[in-house]
């Protein structure tokens, strides 16, 4: 059904461009059916994801897109990270891609900044969640969506990870069911981890007192899958921890800061103890201070959840010396 819907707005959307907007059928079919149609393939168990697409508002839209939104990440297309289909204007080709929202960020930083900001949060992304790379192209410089367009490059430039569905060699009911399972699964993970951490993306309650350095994670139910509570991190005590320790890794003892210089995305904060083993009942907190938390660069981070989250002392002797005092140098 999904298939079939997909192929239905790659061959009727362009033609219907030329043709009245208000009361068309393919406009009525894509602000309605089609969002009940991902919604169904996407299950009960992910009925929390908020599917949305537009053919355009009072117009056409030269093209169209349909994204499926986490709220704990976005609850609009035009900020945050998605999974999204995007047509081309040849009408031959639709991108299944985990992209990012433009208009929030355009309007912060401005279209230059908001260009290099997309090429390094897609790479961020896809650095969390490498096995990404067994289900898609992490690649997509081959995809043309529409040439020589800055708006269709942006797109895909801004786009982690993906596939191409051409129309000439169209994947079945099946595949695309798997592709679209496999694109949830590694959005959750993305979730889980907290993407790319951006304060400013990450609307939480927060309880800070920045002379005494404690706060309070807050246990809330949130309508995830298998309906699993969640603690909310708190975002703003782990960036004034961020700040104070200068953006150095405590594992490798690599300097953030000095190496990338926009040090937000990278240094990353690991709870020594799980928050999985806090024990809160729903909407019970948990104060926390600078000493339940080590600050992890990305590797460090991923590495040391790999190896069942022994103590900082115990995963920094796994660390080779000769890296330590490479990472040492690098900081001078």
């Amino acid at each position: 059904m999904i298939a079939q819907m997909l192929k239905k707005i790659i061959l009727e959307y362009q033609p219907a461009r030329n043709e009245r907007f208000k009361n068309h059928p393919l406009q009525k079919y894509i602000n309605n059916d089609v969002k009940k149609i991902v919604s169904k393939a996407l299950g009960d168990s992910n009925s929390f994801y908020k599917v949305d697409a537009s053919p355009g508002k009072g117009r056409w839209a030269f093209n169209t897109w349909i994204t499926i939104m986490h709220p704990q990440v976005t609850k609009t297309a035009q900020s945050g990270y998605y999974p999204v289909y995007l047509f081309s204007d040849d009408s031959k080709t639709i991108l299944f891609s985990l992209g990012q929202g433009y208009t929030k960020v355009k309007e912060k930083y401005g279209t230059k900044l908001a260009k290099q900001l997309f090429t390094a949060r897609a790479s961020t992304l896809r650095s969390k969640i490498p096995e990404a790379s067994n289900f898609f192209q992490t690649n997509l410089d081959s995809i043309t969506l529409r040439e020589n367009d800055p708006v269709k490059e942006r797109w895909v430039d801004s786009s982690a990870f993906g596939k191409a569905y051409n129309l000439n060699n169209f994947p079945s009911e099946k595949i695309i069911i798997e592709d679209l399972n496999n694109m949830i699964m590694l959005y959750e993970k993305l979730v889980d981890l907290n993407g790319w951490y951006l304060e400013d993306e990450i609307v939480v309650d927060v309880e800070v007192e920045e002379s005494k350095l404690k706060a309070k994670e807050k246990k809330v139910l949130i309508k995830h899958k298998q309906q699993e509570a969640k603690i909310l991190r708190n975002t703003s005590f782990i960036n004034i921890i961020k700040k104070n320790s200068n953006y150095c890794c405590e594992a490798c003892g690599i300097n953030c800061k000095k190496v990338y210089g926009q040090t937000k995305q990278y240094i990353e904060a690991h709870h020594i103890v799980p928050v999985s083993q806090y024990n809160l009942e729903i909407g019970d907190s948990r104060e926390i201070t600078k000493d339940d938390i080590s600050l992890l660069c990305p590797n460090c981070h991923r590495m040391i959840h790999m190896h069942g989250v022994p103590s900082l002392d115990e995963f920094k002797n796994k660390i080779l010396p000769n890296f330590k005092k490479m990472i040492k140098n690098i900081n001078k």
